[in-house]
C-alpha cells in the first residue's frame, strides 16, 4: 500500500468492513500474552501443584520400588493391578499439573486476540514469495517494533536468569555447607524467584503488545471517504440489509415524525430555525436517513426532544439548511453531504466510546 493510499484513509472501519476482515482470518493477535501466561502456569505448579503432590506422589513410589521384590506376578491379572495402581498414582499428579496448564492455556487464547477459524489464512498468496514485498515488511514499523521489543524483553529475562544461577553457584561454592536434602528446597526457591521476576517483566510487555497490536490492526482497517460510499452502494443489494431498513421505514411510518426522534442518532440545528434529526445504523443504513426536520417551534421542539432522550444535538447552520432543504423526511440524505455528516456521525459514536475529538470547524455540540 502507497503512503498516498495510506494518509486517504483517514475514517474508522465499519462494522461490515472488520467483519469481512475477520471472515478472511484477519485479525489481530498478541504472542507476548502466551509467554506470560506459560510462565504464570509453571509458577503455579511450583507455588501449589507440586508442593501438594509431590511429596505423597514420591512416598509412594518409594514403598512402591522398596516391595517390588515381594511382588508376585503369576498371572496377567497381578501385572494388571500393578499397572493399574501405578498410572493412577502418575495420574493423581499429572491431571492436576495439566488442568493447570489449560487454564492459562485458555487464559492466553483469551488474551491472545480474538479467536479465528478461517480457511482463508491457508491460501499460498504469491506477494509472499515476493522479495521486494518481503524486504519491505522486514523494514516495517511493525517489525523494527518488534525487534526492539524482542531484544528488550530477552535482554531483561537473561539479566533475571543470571542473577538467579549466580545465587545458586554461590550457595554451592565450596566452604558453604549444604546437605543434600538442602539443594532441591534452594532450587525450589530458586526456580520461584526467578519464575515471578519474569511474569513481572513480562507485564508490561503484553500490556503494550495487545495495545500496538489491535491499534495497527485498527489503522490497517481504516477507510476512505471513497471506500465509505463504495461500501454504502454495495450494501444496497444485501437482501437482509434491506429487510432490516424497510422494517425501520415501516415502523416510522406508524408514529408520528416527532415520535421518532429519540431513535435519531445526531440532530443538526441552525441553532433554532432549522432542525434535522438523522438515523445512522451501520450495515443497514447505507447512509444517514432522515427521520425528521422542521423550522421555527418544530425545530425547537426536535431539539428539545432530542436534549431530553440524551440524543447529541450539534449546531451547524450551513448544513443544516442545506439538509432541511434537500432531504425528503424517511429518505436518505443527498450523497454531496454524506462526508460532511459522516465527520458528525464519527465525533458521535466516538462520545458514545468516551473518545473525545473535536468538532469540524463552524460545528458546535449542544449540551443544555
Amino acid at each position: 500500500m502507497s503512503t498516498e493510499d495510506q494518509e486517504s484513509k483517514t475514517e474508522e472501519a465499519s462494522e461490515r468492513k472488520i467483519s469481512q476482515a475477520k471472515q478472511k482470518g484477519d485479525t489481530w493477535s498478541s504472542k507476548e500474552a502466551g509467554h506470560l501466561m506459560a510462565y504464570l502456569g509453571l509458577l503455579v505448579l511450583c507455588l501449589l501443584v507440586i508442593p501438594l503432590y509431590g511429596p505423597p506422589l514420591v512416598l509412594s513410589l518409594a514403598d512402591i520400588f522398596a516391595g517390588a521384590p515381594r511382588v508376585q506376578l503369576d498371572t496377567p491379572e497381578d501385572l494388571l493391578e500393578v499397572m493399574s495402581d501405578f498410572s493412577a498414582l502418575i495420574a493423581g499428579f499429572v491431571l492436576p499439573a495439566l488442568g493447570v496448564l489449560f487454564v492459562f492455556a485458555l487464559v492466553s487464547m483469551l488474551l491472545s486476540g480474538p479467536f479465528l477459524v478461517s480457511t482463508a489464512r491457508l491460501k499460498p498468496k504469491l506477494s509472499k514469495f515476493n522479495p521486494g514485498a518481503g524486504l519491505k515488511r522486514m523494514f516495517s514499523v511493525e517489525n523494527l517494533t518488534e525487534f526492539t521489543k524482542n531484544i528488550l524483553r530477552v535482554t531483561l529475562l537473561g539479566a533475571a536468569s543470571f542473577m538467579a544461577l549466580k545465587t545458586v553457584i554461590d550457595s554451592l561454592l565450596p566452604g558453604v555447607i549444604l546437605s543434600p536434602q538442602g539443594v532441591i528446597p534452594l532450587l525450589g526457591e530458586t526456580s520461584v524467584k526467578l519464575l515471578m521476576t519474569a511474569a513481572l517483566i513480562l507485564i508490561p510487555f503484553v500490556a503494550f503488545d495487545i495495545f500496538w497490536k489491535r491499534f495497527q490492526w485498527m489503522k490497517k482497517q481504516k477507510m476512505s471517504k471513497q471506500d465509505q460510499k463504495d461500501e454504502m452502494k454495495d450494501t444496497e443489494g444485501d437482501p437482509h440489509i434491506r429487510a432490516k431498513r424497510q422494517e425501520l421505514r415501516r415502523r416510522a411510518l406508524r408514529r408520528p415524525h416527532m415520535q421518532t426522534v429519540p431513535e435519531a442518532t445526531l440532530v443538526i440545528t441552525n441553532p433554532t430555525h432549522f432542525a434535522v434529526a438523522l438515523r445512522y445504523e451501520r450495515g443497514v443504513d447505507a447512509a444517514p436517513v432522515c427521520i425528521a426536520k422542521g423550522t421555527d417551534l418544530q425545530a425547537l421542539r426536535i431539539r428539545d426532544i432530542a436534549l431530553d432522550h440524551d440524543v447529541a444535538v450539534i449546531e451547524s447552520p450551513p448544513l443544516a439548511r442545506a439538509l432541511y432543504a434537500g432531504t425528503e423526511e424517511d429518505a436518505l440524505i443527498p450523497e454531496e453531504h454524506w462526508a460532511a455528516v459522516a465527520e458528525l456521525v464519527g465525533y458521535v459514536l466516538d462520545l458514545r466510546r468516551r473518545i473525545h475529538r473535536k468538532l469540524p470547524e463552524g460545528s458546535h455540540h449542544v449540551t443544555s
